[in-house]
């Protein structure tokens, strides 16, 4: 399977077991923020899951990475740099205000294919 084909099957899961979210960072130290809607899996972390930093209320947020390459006309670092989220990025779910505790993007042949965040709040 291609890195393109592994996206696409996550972005037709998340059609259908995920949720929009926004995808916030901040942009310098003052209080502007740059955000974009992500299709995304959120779910909380069952009580085995709770070890190294986690804690409970933590929350897991599976997406893909397609949202964000679509959105490169606003999202920071789209040109090339910090393009996929990390920590203290931020994500609303639910109506409520996340900040993002670690990230991990997942390569196939060099190519993103799916984004995990652990997020607090």
């Amino acid at each position: 399977m291609t890195p393109a084909a592994t996206r696409a099957r996550l972005d037709r899961s998340l059609v259908t077991r995920g949720e929009d979210v926004t995808l916030r960072r901040r942009i310098g130290s003052g209080s502007t923020f740059v955000s974009i809607t992500c299709r995304a899996r959120v779910r909380g972390y069952e009580p085995q899951e709770l070890s190294g930093g986690i804690v409970q209320g933590d929350s897991k947020v599976i997406m893909s990475p397609s949202s964000i390459l679509a959105s490169s006309a606003v999202w920071p670092g789209a040109a090339g740099g910090d393009v996929y989220p990390m920590i203290n990025d931020q994500i609303i779910a639910r109506g409520r205000l996340r900040n993002v505790q670690a990230a991990e993007t997942t390569l196939e042949d060099g190519q993103p294919v799916r984004i995990d965040l652990t997020v607090r709040g």
